[in-house]
């Protein structure tokens, strides 16, 4: 008879990026998340997430874990977007 695994705790999902971390392209650095933010249509400046990196990846745990687990949710972060 085989074992039922063990009840793990299920982990909650990382908590979305904060909206004062959104960057241009500019202000990217290694240790800032490159997740687009916006429209595939949006005119520039384009706008990134900007949050901290996680270790191996281009950008923050929340944008990891939404690219690789299929996900494809509509992001909208135009109250963001500086106005010139």
């Amino acid at each position: 008879m085989a074992k039922n695994p063990p009840n793990l705790p299920s982990r909650e999902p990382p908590p979305e990026p904060r909206p004062e971390t959104a960057c241009t392209l500019f202000e990217l650095n290694d240790k800032r998340c490159r997740f687009p933010l916006g429209a595939e249509n949006d005119h520039p400046p384009y706008m990134f997430c900007g949050g901290p990196t996680i270790f191996g990846s281009s950008y923050c745990e929340h944008h990891t874990i939404r690219c690789w687990s299929g996900g494809r949710q509509a992001v909208s972060y135009q109250s963001l977007r500086p106005r010139y």
